[in-house]
Order: structure tokens, then sequence, then C-alpha cells
């Protein structure tokens, strides 16, 4: 009896130790986790310091006016087109932290997802610290005279069309925001509409077609006044655009009427406005 005790006594002790060289050989669950988060803190880390040294560099656009960039005057006096408001490196910063560990989870939607930073736009009272990379875009587009200091953007909205194509129908962005929104776009080339007449819009009546400007990777452009509250702007859902004479940016989207441009496989819009607030709204 007592040897069959020991015996058992023995087996105990024996799986004691093979757990206990198990635990020492592979970390356990909470060091596991923890290991996860010192790699992303450490990439977030990574992802700041990049952005701190590229923010200076960003934010230098003094070099020209806003009204230099008009597109159509004497059809459009309030709409601005910059072809290369950021250098190539410029805009490989602002993609790796959009396509890094800090937004994964904020992204919404699908084939065309967006992610809201600085509150959502129709909740004025909700105020969210903008991000290094929105603050460097933000002096730029302050700097270049884009938007005035009064209006400094404070809502940055990204759409992601993931699959390139995707477009988004005749709006105005409404009396939520300052009458100015600026868009910077990334990845592959859409054209835009603007409408006077949304009926007429929708039945492809092109005496309402007001304008259409060509959007390449790295531009901005800026609708501000008569352009942002009484035109419509949509861009349609589709592979190819055809250039018309409607095409008020040719020379500086390098185009010419009678072009196809396939879109690319994928494209980003990132808007800025001034979102009022309360004590804005009597102004």
């Amino acid at each position: 009896m007592s040897t069959a005790i020991d015996m058992k006594a023995l087996m105990l002790e024996e799986r004691a130790k093979r757990r206990a060289a198990k635990a020492a050989a592979a970390p356990g669950a909470k060091d596991v986790e923890a290991g996860e988060q010192r790699q992303q803190q450490a990439a977030l880390d990574a992802e700041g310091s990049a952005l701190r040294a590229a923010r200076c560099a960003i934010a230098n656009r003094e070099g020209f006016t806003l009204a230099s960039t008009r597109i159509a005057p004497q059809r459009l006096d309030s709409a601005f087109y910059i072809g290369d408001f950021l250098m190539a490196a410029e805009a490989d910063v602002v993609l790796r932290c959009l396509d890094g560990p800090r937004y994964a989870a904020r992204w919404r939607g699908g084939g065309r997802r967006n992610l809201n930073l600085g509150g959502q736009p129709g909740e004025l009272d909700i105020k969210e610290e903008l991000p290094d990379f929105a603050l460097a875009l933000i002096d730029a587009l302050v700097a270049s005279g884009a938007f005035p200091e009064a209006q400094r953007p404070n809502h940055v909205l990204v759409n992601d069309y993931c699959d390139g194509h995707s477009g988004c129908v005749a709006h105005t962005d409404g009396p939520l925001y300052s009458p100015r929104v600026g868009c910077l776009s990334l990845g592959g080339p859409a054209l835009i509409e603007l409408w006077d007449d949304l009926a007429k819009g929708a039945r492809e009546d092109e005496s309402a077609l007001v304008a259409g400007m060509l959007l390449r990777h790295c531009s901005l452009h800026v609708l501000a006044d008569d352009a942002y509250t009484n035109l419509f702007h949509q861009i349609r859902d589709t592979r190819r655009d055809v250039i018309t004479e409607h095409v008020v940016n040719q020379a500086a989207a390098r185009c010419a009427a009678g072009d196809v441009v396939q879109r690319g496989e994928r494209r980003l819009s990132i808007v800025f406005v001034h979102k009022i607030d309360e004590s804005e709204d009597g102004m």
C-alpha cells in the first residue's frame, strides 16, 4: 500500500516538474499579451517619430498664394486646385499613419470605409485631439492660405475607397461647418463634378454641370463660399473617367479633353473642415 502511495506522489511530483519546465520555456498568456503591447507601442512610437521629423517639411507651404490656383475665375471663382500639394515622401508618411495600428479598430465601412478625427460631424460639443499627422497637414493648409487662421480645420474625415472605383453621390457638406472644405487626394485619380441643380444632375442634363476637376495623387482642392454652399459635388462609381471640355484644371492635372483616365486600385480623400461650435454659431 505504501509503495502505491509513493508512486502516486512521484507521478504528481513529475507532472508538477514538467508543468514548471513548460512554463519556464514558454511565456504565459500575460507575458504574450505584454509582449504584443510592447510591439504595438514600439510601432506607435516609430510612427510618432517619423511624423515629428516630417512635420516641419509638410508645414512649409508659403511659396504660393491661393488666388494663383483658382481654376476657372470666369466660371467658378471660389474653387481652387493645387496639383502637388504634398511630396511623394510626405504622402507615404501620411499613408503609413492611416494604415498603422493606431486606427485599425476605428475604421467604419467596407468597400468605402471612413475614419473620423476630431469627433463626429454632428457632435459639436465633443472635442477630440487631432493626431500629429493631421496637425501637420492643417499647419500646411493654413500656411498656404487654403484656410484662414480663423477657420483653421478642427475636424478631419478620411474616406478610403478600397476598391478604387467607388464614388460619392451628389451632395453639399452643409451648415455644420464654415463654408470652406479642403480635400487632399492620395492614391488613384478621380474626376469630381460640380452641379448647380441636383435634379438636372440626376437626369444627366449637362446644362447644370458647372465644372469638373481631375483629382491627382498628392493634390489638394478647395471649395469655398459659393462653391461650397450652392454647388453639389459628386464622384461617379466608375473604373475610368473621360475628360471633357467641362474639366477646368486640365493643365494643372496634366490631362486633355478626350483623355480616358483609369482609376487606381485604391483612393483616399482626406477632408478638412472647420466645425462650428456654439460660440461661433451666431457669427
